[in-house]
């Protein structure tokens, strides 16, 4: 008979470490097609389980993280040449020796976006209400065109 605590260590033990939704990219700042460095935030879920990472081929140190004060997450600032700018990407090596690759897009943005609100109005039954606002959002970059 298996015991339900050794079952369960078992379970946490074989279960992978990381996903895709583990680590994040995130760009510190706007990014311009004249800029020659880049500042990135890479955040990871659980840096507990984390043995080795590097971002575009530059190792990180995991002594530079900046930890998390709630849960096991941390981040690290990453200075990127503008060649990597578009496309970062991070490897990450689990302590079982298990990689992982993530990889992000980001393109430059000409034209500021706008919002704008064109209406709001009360809709439904008189047992069931709700506000509903409308309005418009323009961009040529994270606002879908349809």
């Amino acid at each position: 008979m298996i015991r339900p605590i050794a079952f369960i260590s078992a379970l946490l033990l074989a279960s992978p470490v990381f996903a895709t939704g583990d680590i994040d990219i995130r760009a510190d700042q706007v990014l311009t097609d004249t800029v020659q460095e880049v500042n990135f935030r890479i955040a990871v879920e659980d840096c507990t389980q984390l043995a080795d990472i590097s971002v575009s081929g530059l190792s990180l140190s995991l002594a530079d993280a900046i930890r998390s004060t709630e849960g096991n997450s941390c981040e690290f600032a990453v200075l990127l040449d503008s060649s990597y700018a578009n496309s970062p990407s991070v490897t990450a090596t689990d302590i079982s020796g298990e990689h992982y690759y993530h990889s992000e897009f980001f393109s430059v943005e000409f034209t500021n976006p706008t919002i704008s609100f064109n209406g709001v109005s009360v809709t439904g039954s008189s047992q069931d209400q709700y506000l509903q606002f409308s309005g418009t959002a323009n961009g040529d970059v994270d606002i879908p065109k349809n």
